[in-house]
């Protein structure tokens, strides 16, 4: 099962020479399948479009320590990645030497979870590329601080995203003064566990206000739990979702999310870490907002669109094939259908079964020229409907893994 999923994100297979004989033949299966891919899996690059950055600088020099890295800059990463998966969005992971103007040059959106440190070379060509037509999606003390993790007063990106740091929110916990009965049955970190809590609320008429997210919460307040900063926007900025502490008085909020053009682009920064509480404990209207934010930066869709369960893992990679290039969209079943049951920190998540899942449509958008589209490594011709975007397909059967090869002109 793992060796579908890590070629769905380009990772070449590593299975141990020795075996215990009772499972060589299902490695053998295993091996076989890849051989079966080989063609599609060749000199391929991933289709671009949106650029995610883990940043070992962030992480060695901002987490600090082991005991912190997870929760203080992990999350953030693994939350976004986490909320692009389930969305089908296609997102190039990128680290911090990649933060150049050519590099960039080659995306649409960057995302930038928590990306604390950045130097004065890479906020210059974030700038830039924002400035060009770029979409950005930052959170929380994106570049506050510089390349050694020296802390800024400000952030080097304040003016791209509209806002100025201005410390932390009280986010003290709630009253301990409680019923003494209830009191005696709670453990020492009941409190500790209660800080960083804030209710969220969306702001009416914006581009969140809309959709799923409108069904689901609304404009009521919804609970968030995480890190978070205070910040005061600029004139030129919009304040698209409010937090406030749960022992605030009311009417006490703070920005949570802000919108910005700056130059030709479109920025969201996120003060509360919606990416990282996505990962810590993953409410539904995180991963909604934290895909509307990606989806408005964008200057243009996404070159292909998968409408699947979230289960499905997909990805886009581009490749040569001696007469010009084709598409190759990559699908993976990782609908279990036994783990999840067990206490999350030990719980094994090996699958016995498959559920096979079907009709899962891929839509091209309209600037591909496209002569034929096949399911690999099947070999099934899948008719093309032509659409006002583009042209679409439909996979009939999704097992563990399959490919939908889109033959370019």
């Amino acid at each position: 099962m793992r060796t579908p999923w890590g070629l769905t994100y380009g990772v070449a297979p590593s299975i141990a020479v020795a075996q215990p004989a009772r499972i060589q033949d299902e490695m053998f299966r295993s091996l076989q399948e890849v051989q079966r891919r080989k063609p599609w899996l060749m000199h391929k690059q991933p289709e671009r479009w949106a650029a995610m950055v883990m940043s070992d600088n962030t992480r060695t020099l901002y987490g600090r320590s082991a005991g912190q890295v997870e929760e203080r800059y992990l999350a953030n990463v693994l939350g976004t990645f986490r909320a692009c998966t389930e969305a089908h969005l296609p997102v190039t992971i990128i680290n911090d030497w990649n933060l150049t103007p050519q590099d960039l040059a080659q995306y649409k959106v960057l995302i930038l979870p928590n990306t604390a440190s950045l130097d004065d070379r890479q906020s210059a060509a974030i700038a830039d590329f924002v400035k060009n037509g770029g979409g950005l999606v930052a959170s929380l003390d994106t570049s506050l601080f510089d390349e050694f993790g020296t802390p800024r007063k400000n952030f080097a990106l304040a003016e791209v995203m509209g806002v100025d740091y201005r410390g932390l929110p009280d986010a003290t916990p709630i009253d301990r003064n409680v019923d003494v009965n209830f009191a005696l049955s709670i453990g020492p970190d009941y409190w500790e566990k209660r800080k960083n809590s804030f209710d969220f609320r969306m702001v009416a008429n914006t581009f969140l206000d809309q959709g799923t997210l409108q069904r689901y919460i609304g404009l009521e307040p919804v609970t968030f739990k995480g890190p978070a900063v205070r910040v005061a926007t600029r004139a030129d900025a919009k304040i698209v979702g409010t937090i406030q502490s749960k022992t605030a008085i009311p009417g006490q909020d703070s920005p949570a999310m802000i919108s910005h053009t700056y130059g030709k682009g479109k920025v969201v920064y996120f003060a509360a870490g919606l990416d990282a509480g996505y990962y810590l404990y993953s409410y539904p209207y995180q991963r909604l907002a934290l895909e509307r934010a990606i989806r408005w930066v964008a200057p243009i869709e996404a070159p292909v669109k998968v409408v699947a369960p979230m289960c499905v893992y997909s990805t886009t990679m581009r490749q040569p094939n001696g007469k010009g290039e084709r598409l190759i969209t990559h699908l993976y079943n990782n609908l279990n259908t036994t783990a999840g049951h067990a206490f999350p920190n030990d719980d094994v998540p090996l699958r016995e079964e498959v559920i096979p899942i079907r009709d899962i449509t891929v839509s091209f958008r309209n600037d591909y020229r496209i002569r034929n589209v096949r399911q690999e490594p099947e070999g099934i011709n899948l008719p093309i409907e032509r659409t006002p975007t583009g042209m679409k397909v439909a996979v009939p059967r999704l097992e563990i893994h399959t490919m939908v090869v889109a033959e370019l002109e």
